[in-house]
């Protein structure tokens, strides 16, 4: 049984480690705050995921129904997803 599990282990991780598919990248844009009187900076979130298909309305969709999302889009002033690139170049 522990043989099973093993190989059941060693398939699913090297399924999760495909060189199919695009690589978006999901940025999330801070403007300046203020923070007690002073002016401090602002800051950028990024978050990458993968799709199966390049298109990019499908990506924007599928990244609104994650919890990185759900998460960050209440902090931010703005929000883009941006084509990087395929996977295979990703893994480089």
């Amino acid at each position: 049984m522990k043989k099973l599990a093993v190989i059941a282990f060693a398939i699913l991780s090297m399924t999760a480690c495909k060189k199919d598919g695009h690589m978006y990248k999901a940025s999330f844009i801070n403007k300046a705050k203020l923070y007690g009187g002073q002016d401090v900076s602002g800051s950028i979130t990024t978050n990458f995921f993968i799709m199966d298909t390049k298109d990019s309305i499908a990506a924007l969709e599928f990244y609104k129904q994650t919890e990185g999302y759900k998460m960050q889009i209440t902090r931010c002033d703005s929000f883009c997803i941006e084509y990087w690139g395929t996977a295979a170049e990703w893994q480089r």
